[in-house]
């Protein structure tokens, strides 16, 4: 239970971070359009500590959950209602009615923004910080070799087995992993270099193509070296050389030395021991080198950009659930702030648990999906938004012609009662997750 309260309040003050940037990008905006900001504050509810500067009070509030930034125009709001005008008539200097509808736009436009970008950047970050990947030697057979294993895949090409690849289209191959990641996706043929019994050879593969995907028919070998194990009867670095009778010298010669049953010759410590195991799952894992890299091996800044727009459209179709009351598509495409923050939480713990740069990346992954679902929220043309604040600015450069006090209000009271719908929707997925 503690754990879980634990997880939430981690959760709830990230996702608080994303919000406080999002007002700081109404602030720096602000004070650049020449619109004074009477306060800004971190957190909310009472004021802990404040610093009153030249023209902004800096609060520091009890509860450290994203934050405010109160622009000067609300008296002369106040008092054009009060009386009943019909424009806001004289405005002080550095008041948010005082600017022009375009300077307006720009301090709303700014927060969600604030949140694009920053999405962008976290994402570059994430493909940036390096991480313990599998790396093994890219030792290779052709599918064809092993058609007990890889059925229709069973390509055969001009691979043998135990080749060495050492490139790919000119790039440099350093394991097994990088060679898969630098495939083509486009059904190109591809050149390899190869190290076939001591000699480097040139050999082309073309693809084939397998339910619309272009396939190479090159699998990978390794010696059949045991790493972990789950079973006591096998123990790490444990060399298998025999199944059922026959010599092997790879994994996929194990794999397809019996059926159903399997009587294993092992290396161990310089002695022979002797291991059967029934069924076909073995109760352990072949031995493999790990290396720290990164990830996206594409240009970080074009992969922040991509997954941020990626994710907008995703939250946008999220949100059209939402609106249209498709509560099942919407149970599967997005999370209420309640179970997003015990999740942020408890997934940042347990990559707590992986090392400094698997926390890190995780958490700025995470990050990264709340500031662009802030940014898809914060556009929606709804005037308790952003987005609706801009549409009204955007009627006024139109018009040519301020929105009357009246009528700015009434926008105003309508967009709430919409906003408050949009956020009661949210928790009700929350509510939908613990019914289903």
């Amino acid at each position: 239970m503690i754990i879980s309260i634990l997880q939430f309040i981690i959760g709830f003050l990230l996702i608080g971070l994303v919000v406080f940037f999002h007002e700081l990008g109404h602030f720096i905006s602000a004070r650049m359009m020449n619109v004074d900001v009477d306060v800004f504050a971190f957190g909310m509810g009472p004021t802990l500590f404040s610093y009153y500067g030249k023209k902004t009070e800096y609060r520091i509030a009890a509860f450290p959950f994203g934050g405010y930034c109160r622009m000067k125009g609300s008296i002369e709001l106040g008092k054009a209602l009060s009386e009943k005008k019909r424009d806001f008539g004289l405005l002080e200097e550095g008041s948010y009615f005082s600017r022009s509808p375009f300077r307006r736009f720009v301090i709303y436009l700014s927060g969600p923004l604030s949140n694009f970008l920053l999405s962008v950047l976290l994402f570059s970050l994430v493909a940036l910080i390096p991480v313990p990947h599998t790396s093994d030697e890219a030792y290779v057979t052709d599918t064809a070799s092993y058609p007990e294993i890889y059925g229709e895949y069973a390509y055969e090409n001009d691979i043998e087995k135990g080749d060495l690849i050492l490139s790919i289209d000119g790039h440099k191959v350093n394991d097994y992993q990088s060679f898969v990641s630098l495939l083509p996706t486009d059904g190109e043929s591809i050149t390899l270099e190869v190290l076939r019994k001591g000699k480097v050879e040139n050999i082309s593969i073309d693809a084939i193509t397998i339910e619309k995907r272009p396939y190479y028919g090159i699998a990978l070998i390794k010696e059949p070296v045991i790493g972990e194990s789950s079973s006591p009867s096998f123990s790490k670095g444990d060399r298998i050389i025999s199944s059922n009778g026959k010599i092997v010298h790879n994994t996929l010669d194990v794999a397809t030395s019996g059926n159903g049953s399997f009587d294993l010759e092992i290396l161990r410590n310089g002695e022979i021991v002797t291991q059967r195991i029934e069924g076909n799952d073995f109760p352990f894992s072949w031995q493999t080198d790990y290396v720290k890299r990164r990830s996206v091996l594409t240009n970080p800044f074009s992969y922040g950009i991509s997954m941020s727009i990626r994710y907008f459209l995703s939250t946008l179709e999220g949100l059209g659930a939402l609106l249209s009351l498709d509560f099942p598509h919407l149970h599967q495409m997005m999370q209420g702030p309640v179970f997003a923050s015990n999740e942020i939480g408890r997934i940042t713990t347990l990559a707590a648990g992986y090392g400094v740069s698997s926390t890190l990346r995780t958490v700025l992954y995470l990050l990264s999906l709340v500031s662009i679902s802030l940014f898809s929220l914060n556009i929606l043309p709804i005037p308790a938004f952003d987005g609706g604040q801009m549409l009204l600015a955007l009627i006024e450069m139109i018009k040519r012609h301020p929105l009357r006090p009246r009528t700015y209000v009434a926008i105003e009271i309508t967009g709430l009662f919409f906003a408050v719908l949009i956020i009661l929707g949210m928790y009700s997925i929350d509510l939908l997750r613990l019914i289903i």
